[in-house]
């Protein structure tokens, strides 16, 4: 009976969202073991899993250790890289080829005819991957599941998933508080507030300008450049003491911060405006930086983290101890927090 409420709770983050992905601060913290429990829970349904990148592989690229495969099921729909087919044990069909390359070969979308092991490669861009879960939903999925990274967190962009499931773990770094204050820090850079109704109608209104600059009665200025980057020292000599907001069209990255922080005396508060928490290109460090400086950072699209998830092993050799990881993390984060190498633990 424990498990089976324990099933139904894991299920009920999910259950209102239809594409989620699964994003990691570092390689071995267990994404894979969570897309492997989500598969095993929605088996009774139509879903439909791919990759940022490769995924599902027998032997980490780095440490040559083993790593946890994908599991998949019939009636399971995959897009992966046509080369990946060689390492997949089970009957499939292929219902879609496309154009969309990659080092493994062109992304096809096949469906699961027997129970086994996949090996999954996905698209590298949020261009492709949008074609690709209109494929998926095409064929009829109800939900798909995107195995992501945090360098290319991009691919949960507010366009392609409307959740985020986070994943860390002691491979981060060695250090516990390290790894609690820099997680914590990611999962409110993904949770960001939006901003109110008007500012976001001004917002979209300037989608057409990269940078556009609004004071305290919302009268906007938008600047007149190609890109963010290459003129960042710029677009903040425009921040003046009457200015309000600053909305960037792109990504908000670690140079902008720097010159940021060398303006930091003539800031008093600012709001930084962006479309979603995807396009936050920057350290942890940077994150607390901006808020000792009274930045506050606001979305136009939120994107939802509906649990963190955590790996208290390292393939170095060192672990951390599970509960006092577990209780650091759940008093600084309003999720569920599971972890993943316990079967179906929820708290």
């Amino acid at each position: 009976m424990v498990e089976e409420r324990e099933n139904i709770m894991l299920k009920s983050f999910i259950k209102n969202h239809h594409t989620i992905s699964i994003i990691g601060t570092a390689k071995n913290v267990g994404k894979t073991t969570v897309l492997n429990q989500i598969i095993k829970e929605y088996k009774g349904i139509k879903m439909g899993i791919t990759s940022i990148g490769l995924d599902g592989e027998k032997v980490d690229s780095l440490s040559y250790k083993p790593k946890p495969r994908i599991m998949v099921h019939k009636n399971m729909l995959i897009a992966t890289a046509k080369n990946c087919l060689k390492q997949c044990y089970f009957e499939y069909e292929i219902l879609e080829e496309t154009d969309i390359r990659t080092g493994l070969g062109n992304i096809v979308v096949i469906e699961v005819m027997s129970s086994g092991l996949a090996l999954v490669a996905g698209p590298s861009t949020n261009h492709e991957m949008l074609q690709i879960t209109a494929l998926l939903y095409k064929n009829g999925v109800e939900k798909i599941f995107i195995d992501g990274a945090l360098f290319r967190k991009s691919i949960a962009s507010f366009n392609i998933s409307d959740a985020v499931i986070f994943s860390t773990g002691a491979s981060y770094s060695i250090s516990l508080e390290d790894v609690v204050n820099d997680t914590v820090a990611l999962v409110e850079n993904f949770n960001l507030r939006t901003i109110d109704e008007q500012a976001v109608r001004i917002a979209k209104s300037h989608k057409n300008f990269k940078v556009a600059i609004m004071d305290a009665d919302f009268i906007v200025t938008p600047l007149k450049i190609d890109s963010v980057a290459g003129n960042e020292e710029y677009i903040i000599e425009q921040i003046k003491m009457l200015t309000k907001a600053v909305y960037i069209n792109g990504a908000f990255t670690s140079n902008f911060v720097k010159h940021l922080i060398n303006k930091r005396h003539e800031i008093e508060r600012l709001t930084i405006v962006i479309n979603d928490a995807s396009q936050l290109l920057m350290e942890p460090s940077e994150i607390i930086s901006l808020r000792k400086m009274n930045i506050d950072l606001r979305v136009v699209n939120r994107i939802e983290v509906i649990a963190l998830t955590y790996n208290p092993y390292s393939p170095s050799g060192y672990s951390f101890d599970d509960e006092e990881f577990r209780s650091r993390l759940q008093e600084k984060v309003e999720l569920p927090v599971i972890n993943v190498l316990k079967r179906n633990e929820v708290r």
